[in-house]
């Protein structure tokens, strides 16, 4: 049996308002190829951590395992598994993951609770508005 993806839970808001742009060439690339994929396998299986993930592992923040903005990115992952009332290590589809994130952060606008401080902040509330 395959292991479910790790996905850190603010990435969940990310590959939302994903539009091409990123930290390095690499990267998008990566985040492109991870986009397609969760978008074409709705039920693939993740588990939401708090720690390094798929996309961790090709960003040039990342260092032996840490983003150089450790502390920041470990609240935006607090703040919206609070907000979705879920759990570190739930494991559920990527389908079941992105209806509580639509239902509970994006629709009602609670993005800014989350990430406003997010240098692709821009780009996300203006794709909500």
């Amino acid at each position: 049996m395959k292991s479910p993806m790790v996905i850190r839970p603010h990435h969940g808001l990310c590959i939302n308002f994903f539009k091409g742009k990123g930290y390095s060439d690499y990267f998008v690339k990566k985040m492109t190829e991870l986009t397609v994929e969760l978008k074409q396998n709705p039920k693939k299986k993740i588990i939401l951590q708090c720690k390094t993930d798929v996309l961790c592992s090709v960003c040039p923040h990342n260092k032996n395992s840490l983003c150089k903005s450790a502390e920041k990115v470990l609240e935006y992952d607090k703040k919206c598994l609070e907000l979705c009332s879920i759990s570190e290590d739930e494991v559920l589809t990527w389908e079941q993951f992105q209806k509580a994130v639509h239902e509970n952060i994006i629709f009602p606008k609670r993005l800014s609770e989350i990430c406003g401080d997010c240098q692709w902040s821009d780009i996300c509330e203006k794709l909500i508005k």
